[in-house]
């Protein structure tokens, strides 16, 4: 008796379950329904549609060039414009971009995060002709006096390895955007505070410089 009490006492307890799993598995059908659709309509712009969807996508093994659509739960991000932390960052790049979504100064308005190589992508012309794509593109409160108040920003590692301090970075450090001006360059410390990067023409180098705040993105170094 006490087992057919028991059994009967599970039973209005699984259906709401399977007709939660059914609905989840409907929504992620139309999403990836959805998403391929877009991706379909124009290819070029399959990893912008993957950002902004929360979908990854894979190439199929053989070369054929078709693509396998699979579902991915993205953190949510309050003032990214695709709503979701992306999931390419790397880790700093990540810790960076929470930065800004905490950001409670309202000197951030939005931010991106800038794809490499992207057609719609921002990038800084160095003067060796090569394109620097900084890794975030901000949309700051009406102090900064750039176009559309919008500010680049870069996310190093902690100059550990000597690449933060490297001859390519010197560029990166100098050279402005025509319209967004100012680039800036920040690392975390071994003591996990953020710093900009800052170039000293006396030494023609690029060095650690003051502690990066995250209303230095409203001024134009």
């Amino acid at each position: 008796m006490s087992g057919a009490t028991a059994t009967a006492g599970r039973g209005p307890g699984i259906h709401p379950l399977r007709r939660f799993q059914a609905e989840a598995v409907e929504t992620m059908g139309k999403v990836f329904k959805d998403t391929s659709a877009l991706i379909e309509a124009d290819f070029s712009r399959r990893q912008e549609v993957a950002l902004a969807t929360g979908v990854t996508l894979l190439r199929s093994p053989t070369g054929s060039g078709k693509t396998l659509t699979i579902g991915r739960a993205l953190e949510g991000a309050e003032r990214s414009l695709y709503g979701v932390f992306p999931s390419d960052m790397n880790k700093e790049e990540l810790v960076f971009a929470r930065l800004l979504d905490r950001d409670q100064t309202g000197t951030v308005v939005w931010w991106l995060r800038n794809q490499s190589q992207a057609r719609w992508a921002v990038s800084i012309v160095l003067p060796n002709g090569e394109r620097h794509f900084p890794d975030f593109v901000v949309g700051v409160d009406q102090r900064r006096k750039s176009e559309d108040h919008i500010a680049l920003a870069e996310v190093r590692d902690d100059g550990k390895t000597g690449r933060l301090f490297s001859d390519r970075n010197i560029e990166k450090v100098r050279t402005e955007h025509a319209r967004y001006r100012s680039c800036l360059m920040v690392f975390r410390t071994e003591q996990g505070e953020w710093s900009n990067v800052a170039y000293r023409p006396e030494l023609q180098r690029h060095q650690a410089g003051s502690k990066f705040k995250v209303d230095d993105l409203a001024r134009i170094y």
